[in-house]
């Protein structure tokens, strides 16, 4: 009887400690041990014990990824490190947060794919530069460069793959922006396309 009596009592502590996670619009299956979760334009990470470690946010940044036959768009933890996208007199811009939220990487690149299990991520990264100045209406000129670059998990570059690209702003929103040229081909080899269409593969080394 005390067996069964302690027993009731575990099982009652443990449906206490449960999180019911109610109205959820889409489920994702794990990666790297977290599960995103979607209501209304909004995403969550939970672990596999069903807690909510990310809560609902608007700046988690959905993308492509295979489920047996179908694509499904959804942030993704890679490497401990997920997309977050911001926006910053109208330029959007994206960086990462950890496991628990925190943003360790502030949004600075203006195209970003996910790290890989490396901890290695290619973005492209914008250069503002003063060329000059218009006399007449009093401003300066600015140049707008992008370098398409590999970064490690702390954010810092440590390879240069191509550019600087000349891009053109419109009132603050890019006109074009460039899709990244350069993928991961394992975790330390980068396959990088030139405007010849040719390809040239980077053994990148985070020494």
């Amino acid at each position: 009887m005390k067996t069964i009596f302690l027993i009731s009592i575990l099982m009652f502590s443990i449906s206490l400690q449960a999180q019911i996670i109610e109205n959820i619009e889409q489920i994702t299956p794990f990666h790297d041990t977290y599960a995103a979760i979607q209501k209304g334009d909004q995403w969550a990470f939970i672990d596999k014990e069903g807690t909510i470690v990310v809560d609902f946010r608007n700046d988690l940044v959905p993308i492509p990824c295979v489920h047996g036959k179908n694509e499904i768009e959804h942030p993704i933890f890679n490497a401990g490190l997920s997309l977050i996208k911001q926006t910053k007199e109208n330029i959007e811009y994206y960086g990462y947060i950890n496991t628990s939220g925190e943003i360790v990487i502030e949004p600075q690149f203006i195209k970003a794919l996910p790290y890989n299990d490396a901890g290695l991520a290619i973005v492209h990264k914008l250069t503002r530069e003063t060329i000059g100045q218009n006399s007449i209406l009093n401003k300066d000129l600015i140049r707008y460069t992008y370098g398409e670059i590999v970064i490690d998990s702390t954010g810092n570059m440590v390879k240069y793959l191509l550019g600087p690209t000349h891009v053109i702003p419109n009132k603050g929103r890019f006109l074009k922006i460039y899709p990244i040229k350069s993928y991961f081909i394992d975790d330390f080899m980068v396959a990088t396309q030139g405007d010849n269409k040719k390809w040239t593969i980077y053994h990148i080394s985070t020494m």
